[in-house]
């Protein structure tokens, strides 16, 4: 009987890429406190791949998925609107780049329905910037990458798995 190592080799690949991408969805998981560039004090909440963001009073909110793209430089993050307290934003989509330095996440995005994406974070103009930070978040100094909580290690380790796994 003789092996395909092939697809062996394609399996473990599809393993990997797949734990490497749920990594960086850990890493956006959490509630996240701060405030957008207008001074205004705004909550997002992601989890798995829902989001959420809220303003201090309430009044202005907006819920849906998104989608992020770690390969991109900046990286970028897809956030479309299922519901929110502005209906004209339903079905929409906002085009963000972001950041996690430490435990702050900077958001630097387009309108809803804009097909703009910013490719820096200090543009201005019609963009929107959010810093905001998760108190919660783990941090782990280890020097052992596979069992490392930084989401950036884990992906590091992960990706090296893909590449040894396709070139031998």
């Amino acid at each position: 009987m003789r092996i395909n190592f092939s697809y062996i080799k394609i399996t473990i690949c599809l393993f990997c890429l797949l734990f490497a991408m749920s990594a960086t969805a850990a890493e956006l998981t959490g509630t996240w406190n701060g405030q957008e560039d207008s001074g205004e004090p705004y909550t997002f909440v992601f989890t798995g791949t829902d989001w959420s963001l809220t303003n201090d009073a309430g009044d202005n909110w907006q819920q849906g998925t998104y989608t992020y793209n770690i390969n991109a430089d900046p990286k970028q993050m897809n956030l479309y609107i299922s519901a929110g307290s502005d209906n004209q934003l339903i079905a929409k989509t906002a085009l963000y780049i972001y950041k996690i330095e430490g435990k702050t996440l900077t958001l630097t995005g387009s309108e809803p329905g804009s097909s703009y994406r910013p490719s820096d974070f200090s543009e201005g103009g019609m963009t929107r910037t959010f810093i905001v930070t998760n108190e919660d978040m783990q941090t782990d100094d280890s020097s052992d990458d596979t069992k490392n909580s930084k989401a950036k290690d884990n992906v590091r380790v992960y990706v090296n798995c893909f590449l040894n796994t396709v070139l031998n």
